[in-house]
């Protein structure tokens, strides 16, 4: 699933929360009882996401604050929100 391109905003799901543990994030889902920790790629997304951030916007942000190329940021980006998407952590908001 291709998700950069897109002008969709995400954002995390109400039952998601999440801790800053040293930059990084561990986020625990309270409907399946699992934790997930996120590396320093990953939870730069996730605060993005947290603003209500499309997924270009999310591109754009970072690719300017770690001044690196677009289409690699890109690639991450859409990773990441396809496996968020997926394990129910994040939804597409209306």
């Amino acid at each position: 699933m291709t998700l950069s391109g897109t002008d969709r905003p995400f954002a995390p799901v109400e039952t998601v929360s999440w801790t800053d543990a040293g930059g990084e994030l561990v986020l625990f889902d309270r409907v399946n009882g699992s934790y997930h920790a996120l590396n320093g790629a990953a939870s730069a997304i996730w605060r993005a996401l947290g603003d209500g951030r499309s997924a270009d916007a999310v591109v754009d942000l970072l690719s300017e604050r770690f001044q690196a190329d677009r289409t690699a940021i890109a690639a991450d980006v859409s990773a990441f929100l396809a496996s968020a998407l997926a394990g129910g952590l994040i939804a597409e908001v209306e």
